[in-house]
């Protein structure tokens, strides 16, 4: 049974996958615009470098600047190694991600049988990995999601070898994968919790298991804390700590970044700094349970966690998960809600699968004790029936969100037709347009190759400090903007300096495009 099993997860990760990334044909969203912009760069040579800029919170005084300052290189690497391989394209950077998708439900599958779950139970936990629910478009393009699943499943699978099998060899890999977390994405060292749990959980702690942890986690990071000694002055980017201090999302864009400081921050006011936090707290709840959970899995994998809570494992991500909590909703609340817990917490989804279909099958086994249920048929009726509702929500949001159901063209790729659009207007009017400020940078530069600069959160004279500061040619305005450009926007108020060229309609979206006057 088990060999059938391996396969059947293997046949249905790879349908789902290829199915999926066949309607994902382009990044999508600006993450992952900038790990496959980033990839490109690496398999031309120019990793260390980024040719456009997203936002201003390392002070940049020059394009290129130093790359990966915010975001974390590893997904860039890998697209970047198949798209050496492969030639250049967004379908050769997309690739690993498919096969990190493709692979994830037979490793939840192992991980449950490493749990001793019951062979019924741990399918039921592979399978709904083949479907899950809005995290199934984000695996399947250039962004961290799959492969941060992969990692997290591979370090239980790890942490799950016996005791006497820790070998020290073992524990320097445990500490491997925790480095390539962290080299995917900056939260990534929070990975380290699984194994300190687990080795805090035994009656005697042994230092030298913690001392080879260490040791398999530098082996990963300590060439890039020296790269970004090198290049940015300091281990980890300096920059990303401002994040810290924000009061809305959208000032990840201000400039100069300098304006985001503790004590503006604190002079907002303690009413509205715990505001900021407990509607972060609740919107993260949200997500728990309609990402994480799927609404209806929540039950279960709680009471899969209550069942199995005397297990390292469980309790160390659990751990994890609680630790994740507070730094997203209480650190960084506005960066947490926004998307930083479900970029992360994807990791912790291996085991929560798991427990989804262990408490199903607690549930089960109790009500049917006492309603003198045929249990076993019981189990597999339930089991198909959770299995259909996941696949139900998975297709149908990812119907909704990626192909979509009121027009013909697959809204999830709108963004990169838009800019080719965008692209081939600005040559029309001028041959070498020089640099661009627009929204989406890294979207305009794997499409354009042209360097560009993003829009600075504020008003007209915070655009102009960025035009002069950086040389910027070209202004692009589109729907999503600055409240501070709306009458830009609009036409209303031009200042001189600019020069109004065309306005420009796709696939929906205004565009307003712009010279700068005498560039």
């Amino acid at each position: 049974m088990k060999q059938s099993a391996a396969i059947l997860l293997l046949v249905l990760g790879f349908l789902s996958a290829v199915i999926a990334a066949r309607h994902v044909a382009s990044p999508g969203y600006m993450d992952a615009d900038y790990y496959y912009s980033m990839g490109i760069q690496w398999a031309n040579g120019k990793g260390n470098e980024e040719p456009f800029l997203w936002n201003y919170l390392n002070d940049p005084t020059e394009i290129p600047t130093p790359s990966h300052a915010y975001w974390s290189p590893l997904t860039s690497i890998i697209s970047g190694i198949a798209l050496r391989i492969s030639g250049v394209g967004f379908r050769s950077a997309q690739l690993p991600f498919i096969l990190f998708t493709a692979l994830l439900p037979f490793f939840v599958w192992r991980l449950a049988l490493k749990l001793n779950i019951g062979q019924q139970s741990a399918l039921l936990a592979g399978t709904l990995a083949t479907a899950p629910g809005f995290f199934l478009p984000f695996f399947v393009t250039t962004d961290v999601f799959s492969l941060y699943a992969l990692l997290g499943a591979l370090l239980m699978l790890t942490l799950l070898m016996t005791p006497g099998r820790r070998t020290p060899t073992l524990w320097v890999m445990i500490g491997v994968i925790c480095g390539l977390a962290h080299l995917s994405r900056a939260d990534g060292f929070l990975f380290l919790v699984f194994p300190m749990g687990l080795i805090l959980s035994r009656s005697t702690i042994r230092l030298r298991s913690i001392g080879l942890l260490i040791l398999g986690y530098l082996v990963v990071m300590a060439p890039w804390f020296y790269r970004n000694l090198l290049f940015l002055g300091s281990p980890l980017a300096s920059g990303a700590g401002r994040t810290l201090w924000l009061l809305t999302y959208d000032e990840i864009f201000s400039y100069p970044a300098s304006e985001i400081n503790f004590v503006r921050w604190w002079a907002s006011g303690l009413d509205q700094i715990l505001l900021q936090r407990w509607s972060a707290v609740k919107v993260i709840t949200q997500r728990i349970v309609a990402e994480n959970g799927l609404v209806f899995l929540i039950p279960f994998m709680m009471i899969g966690i209550v069942k199995d809570w005397r297990v390292a494992l469980v309790r160390s991500t659990v751990y994890y998960l609680g630790l994740l909590f507070v730094v997203m909703a209480f650190v960084f609340p506005m960066a947490g809600a926004r998307g930083g817990w479900f970029h992360s917490s994807v990791a912790a989804m291996p085991l929560l699968w798991v427990m989804a279909a262990n408490g199903l099958s607690v549930a089960v086994k109790w009500i049917g004790e006492r309603r003198t249920w045929n249990v076993a048929r019981a189990k597999n009726v339930f089991g198909i029936t959770v299995v259909v509702f996941s696949m139900i929500f998975t297709w149908g949001l990812f119907l909704y969100r990626v192909v979509g159901v009121k027009s013909n063209d697959e809204h999830w790729n709108n963004s990169t037709a838009q800019y080719r659009e965008l692209h081939q207007t600005i040559l029309e009017r001028d041959a070498m347009p020089g640099l661009i400020a627009l929204n989406n940078p890294p979207g305009f530069f794997h499409v354009s190759s042209m360097q560009a600069v993003v829009i600075p959160d504020g008003d007209i004279r915070t655009l102009k400090q960025v035009v002069d500061e950086f040389g910027v040619s070209w202004v692009v305005l589109d729907q999503n903007h600055p409240e501070g450009l709306e009458s830009l926007f609009s036409l209303v108020d031009i200042p001189e300096w600019l020069l109004f060229e065309a306005s420009l309609t796709s696939y929906g979206d205004s565009f307003v495009l712009f010279r700068v006057n005498g560039a």
